[in-house]
């Protein structure tokens, strides 16, 4: 599946273009649990390349044209159809020149007490999560050209 850097990551001033990628993306992770038992992989893509799509939001240059030829992200979506690739699903790709990144979620635990105990309180809820705030994963910034 094809999706991009706005719905995965998020991009100022594309709301609706970003929560449908964003939507792909959800599918797809969807998808890929449903097909695990019958042996179909489903991974997205989000390709940064030099286009008629992308024209207007990259500068006209010989370097950038080499930077950014789409031809650099067309080996991993043809590696993604590889036997090596059998077991790969349910993933995110960012390809963008010659870097491929893989995108992942992360589950972290801000607070946590019995669940036997009372409800926390507003109060020492917003305390617990305001003192892990420090250790968040910074927002991340759509790749740079």
């Amino acid at each position: 599946m094809t999706s991009s850097t706005s719905g995965l990551i998020g991009n100022f001033g594309q709301a609706n273009y970003g929560a449908a990628k964003a939507g792909m993306a959800g599918f797809m992770r969807v998808l890929a649990l449903e097909g695990m038992k019958y042996g179909i992989t489903v991974n997205v893509l989000a390709p940064a390349a030099l286009s008629r799509m992308t024209e207007d939001l990259m500068p006209e240059s010989e370097e950038t044209a080499v930077r950014m030829a789409p031809e650099k992200v067309s080996p991993t979506v043809a590696w993604l159809c590889t036997d090596a690739a059998a077991k790969v699903t349910g993933r995110q790709f960012c390809v963008s020149g010659n870097r491929t990144t893989l995108l992942s979620w992360q589950s972290d635990v801000l607070a946590e007490k019995d669940s036997m105990e009372g409800p926390w309180t507003v109060q020492a809820i917003g305390e617990a999560i305001e003192a892990s705030m420090e250790r968040w994963p910074k927002l991340l910034k759509p790749m740079e050209v």
